[in-house]
């Protein structure tokens, strides 16, 4: 599934990227981390690495110039 995305990602038109939105942010955990991110999983979220965060930033660096 990651292959797949990371190639759907790579093949954005300038108008499919217009759509990604960046955001950032910090915020305490609680009780934890880990219990926040094992929430967060059961929810659907689905754990990267730095491929796939330094691809949406790259499009979206791109995006903006």
């Amino acid at each position: 599934r990651k292959a797949e995305d990371l190639k759907k990602l790579a093949t954005l038109n300038n108008e499919q990227a217009a759509l990604i939105h960046v955001y950032s942010g910090s915020k305490a955990y609680v009780p934890g981390r880990e219990e926040e991110i094992f929430r967060m999983m059961e929810a659907g979220a689905v754990k990267t690495d730095h491929v796939m965060y330094d691809l949406i930033d790259h499009l979206y660096r791109n995006m903006k110039a």
